[in-house]
């Protein structure tokens, strides 16, 4: 990576977990570092986060006299869209999403916590609807508004026409991002969830690509051949119990994998 250069992949959030979230003191950090450039490049894969953060992201960019150039890489998705305008130049390849949509939030309380909440949100909301009206001064208010109360996925195309960005460019392999989304999207995360049947995947034809879901599909197959191996252990006679560590790759993580 380029030292004019910053990588915004993965959640949006106030603290930042290496290669999972990115927060604004790290960007922060990387502008002071970079000094006096001519040109910022700001990398975006990230399906949002936390609003403040990325409010505070946009601003830090907008203040910058470098002309600031926004590659959005994979998704820009919620916060991560309004990062996006900050760019005096965005590009999106045509295999990239852009997903604008209201802020929300969970809360728990009494009908005046509620009615708070909602007023907070609106003004929130107006925060971000500015912000995608400063990129476009002339898109229409009205639609735009429809578009963030219906949460609406826009193509590469469909972007530049609302001007939410400038160009159009060649498609290009997505970048890694320790998301959900990244993972195979909520599709993926249902089927973790068991909250709906798997379907029986065809096998891959010779010279197609292998994606991330492929593998972890094949990594759920897995796990429950082990688990199915283990219910035939149990029948068996019991044996002294012996400690074992927990395990300790990633995948054995992510699936909480246990022996018994």
């Amino acid at each position: 990576m380029a030292n004019n250069e910053i990588d915004i992949y993965g959640f949006i959030d106030n603290v930042t977990v290496e290669g999972m979230t990115i927060s604004p003191q790290t960007i922060k950090d990387q502008l002071n570092t970079m000094g006096d450039v001519d040109e910022v490049v700001v990398n975006i894969n990230s399906n949002g986060g936390d609003v403040f953060s990325g409010v505070a992201i946009y601003n830090m960019l907008r203040r910058q006299d470098a002309h600031i150039t926004v590659n959005i890489d994979g998704l820009a998705a919620s916060i991560a869209s309004v990062i996006a305008m900050a760019g005096d130049t965005v590009n999106m390849p045509g295999n990239a999403m852009l997903m604008v949509h209201n802020a929300w939030t969970e809360i728990a309380g009494d009908s005046n916590a509620f009615k708070k909440q909602a007023d907070s949100l609106e003004r929130i909301n107006s925060v971000v609807f500015n912000s995608y009206v400063d990129k476009s001064p002339d898109i229409d208010h009205a639609l735009l508004q429809q578009y963030m109360d219906d949460e609406t996925w826009f193509t590469a195309k469909e972007a530049k026409n609302l001007g939410l960005i400038d160009n159009v460019t060649k498609s290009s392999r997505v970048a890694a991002a320790a998301t959900s989304t990244m993972l195979g999207g909520e599709t993926f995360m249902k089927r973790y969830r068991n909250e709906e049947p798997q379907q029986p995947q065809e096998p891959k034809k010779q010279g197609e690509e292998i994606t991330v879901e492929d593998v972890m599909d094949k990594l759920e197959e897995i796990l429950a051949e082990v688990k199915k191996g283990n219910e035939g252990e149990d029948n068996k006679e019991p044996k002294e119990p012996k400690q074992t560590e927990p395990p300790q790759n990633s995948f054995a993580r992510l699936f909480n994998m246990q022996t018994k």
